[in-house]
């Protein structure tokens, strides 16, 4: 969405995001269970500003781009931010919710169009351009690492288990939050957890979430350090392995 060739160019300005509304306590499921923190909405964004062009052909084409780019619904694209000396480049992941609007009017010899762009995230966090690594490999046991989280709200990691391990358990020391596995992973085998999406998977996509520890939470870095830490049984020394992908993320 954020690729189309002379778009930073072309942006206006980004109307700041109406107040979300938030509320106090958890969402639930039917058997009463807090599953998650419910504290935010979305977020809406708007875009505002003008196609500029040297020639009317050259409009049109910018105009068919904009267009293609937003056309698919099915899912949330990165919309990229770049403010310059100001602040770090981020990212949001969002959709159209609107048509695409733009002025036909001429008002002069210009190849010039006004435009707004009307856009919706699910998840109102930014984030970091770049994606952190950090890989946990068993020499003892629990094993743990401290990762620092620089942006200003918890962010949502991915986690990659390679066994051989028995009932992975997943801490973070720093706000006492543990996801444990009802599982064993054969020699090799990769499962992924997914905080954002809330999803356990196989490296073959095949769905795992049935194996989650009904007392788990869904583990948060957030902002300034955390401790993560591992813990299981039946491990292999060079092997089992705990991979750790995540994004500085800010509201």
């Amino acid at each position: 969405m954020s690729n189309i060739p002379g778009l930073a160019m072309m942006l206006g300005k980004v109307k700041p995001p109406p107040k979300v509304v938030t509320w106090t306590g958890n969402a639930f499921d039917v058997n009463l269970r807090a599953t998650f923190n419910a504290w935010y909405g979305g977020r809406t964004i708007t875009l505002t500003g003008k196609i500029r062009a040297q020639s009317l052909g050259k409009m049109r084409d910018i105009q068919q781009a904009m267009l293609l780019a937003t056309n698919d619904l099915s899912k949330e694209y990165p919309l990229i931010v770049r403010p310059g000396a100001s602040g770090p480049s981020v990212m949001i992941y969002c959709r159209k919710n609107q048509p695409l609007v733009i002025k036909e009017i001429q008002a002069d010899f210009r190849h010039m169009r006004d435009f707004q762009m009307s856009l919706r995230a699910s998840n109102p966090r930014f984030l970091s351009l770049d994606e952190n690594y950090v890989p946990i490999t068993f020499a003892t046991m629990p094993e743990s690492r401290l990762i620092a989280n620089l942006g200003s709200f918890p962010a949502q990691p991915r986690f990659q288990l390679v066994g051989p391990i028995t009932t992975p358990i997943i801490r973070n020391n720093t706000t006492n939050k543990t996801l444990t596995i009802n599982a064993t992973l054969a020699n090799g085998e990769i499962w992924n957890v997914d905080i954002a999406a809330k999803t356990i998977k196989t490296a073959a996509g095949v769905n795992k979430f049935s194996t989650l520890d009904v007392t788990s939470d869904w583990i948060e870095l957030i902002p300034g350090t955390n401790q993560i830490q591992i813990s299981g049984t039946g491990v292999l020394n060079g092997t089992t392995g705990l991979y750790i992908f995540y994004r500085h993320t800010w509201i």
